[in-house]
């Protein structure tokens, strides 16, 4: 073979090929790691913007756009609370309630007052999607750990509301009344009109009443979780206050065999018999 054989040539060439390629990929990879150090910061920049423009959004009512910006900041902070949140009621305010407890099934209280709001919104649609077991457990969670948070005691006293369960619901109310008059009105976040029929339960323990669409409310606890006897006292007592005493008194029997440590129930078919 002579020193300028081409055969030789080309197999020397052809041996330095894998390693230059692999020289390239090495470089083109340490490229794109410098690029993601460098473009981080803007990215993350990127997504406080879109979150600060879903807040807006959802304020001005804009729930599809809000929804969509808090989705882009997810897309790049998965577990930023507070844009779980955001999307959760923008997706509540357009009527898809699986979605938005979709969004927020998984949040868990960590001390935050984003998470205290994602817990509490994931009760009320538990609530309202005939869940009525597990929106208190979540709501009486967050107040053993903040009891001033006014969104979960207006929730919790409207379900002791929805059930009838008026002595229940009696210190509940007091507690809340005690804090609103000590809060400025900008910082209650809901109306005090929501106060009024539990107002009316302090007064008068016997007094019950459902307004059509909490009634509806209420089949809905049943027919979600049949074997749930506190959703049927509040339809007893409503029985019973409009003199149905067969109807209410078969209504308490059952209460009262399925949870004989039920005092309400106990109370109301000792007062029918």
């Amino acid at each position: 073979m002579t020193e300028n054989d081409p055969t030789q040539s080309e197999t020397l060439q052809s041996g330095h090929r894998p390693t230059k390629l692999i020289v390239q990929i090495v470089c083109f990879l340490a490229a794109i790691s410098v690029a993601v150090i460098l473009l981080r910061p803007l990215w993350s920049k990127s997504a406080e913007q879109s979150m600060v423009e879903a807040e807006a959004a959802f304020e001005q009512g804009n729930f599809q756009e809000a929804e969509r910006l808090a989705v882009l900041c997810l897309q790049q902070q998965p577990d930023s609370i507070n844009a779980l949140l955001v999307a959760a009621r923008a997706a509540e305010g357009q009527g898809r309630r699986e979605d938005a407890l979709d969004y927020i099934q998984h949040v868990k209280l960590d001390g935050s007052p984003e998470s205290f709001d994602c817990v509490s919104l994931k009760s009320g649609l538990s609530m309202i999607m005939g869940h009525a077991g597990a929106a208190e457990e979540l709501w009486m969670q967050i107040l053993e750990q903040r009891p001033e948070h006014t969104e979960s005691q207006l929730g919790l006293m409207t379900l002791f509301r929805l059930q009838g369960r008026n002595w229940e619901m009696r210190p509940k109310i007091l507690a809340l009344l005690k804090l609103v008059l000590l809060t400025p009105e900008k910082s209650f976040s809901a109306p005090i009109k929501t106060l009024v029929y539990p107002l009316r339960s302090v007064g008068d323990t016997e007094w019950v009443w459902l307004e059509p669409h909490e009634q509806q409310l209420v089949n809905i606890f049943r027919e979600s979780v049949p074997d749930d006897f506190l959703s049927a006292l509040g339809e007893a007592r409503m029985a019973a206050a409009a003199n149905d005493v067969e109807q209410a008194g078969r209504v308490f029997r059952k209460i009262v065999a399925a949870n004989p440590h039920q005092i309400e129930a106990q109370a109301q078919l000792g007062v029918l018999l």
